[in-house]
């Protein structure tokens, strides 16, 4: 059976993580410019 819980945690975790390297993205862009 596949846990429910853990891939929404994993889901979160990932959606996360890509929200900081958004993050840092942008300010590093800001920074160039």
């Amino acid at each position: 059976m596949i846990n429910i819980e853990n891939i929404m945690t994993n889901i979160y975790i990932l959606g996360g993580v890509v929200l900081i390297i958004i993050v840092l993205v942008v300010i590093l862009a800001k920074k160039d410019n």
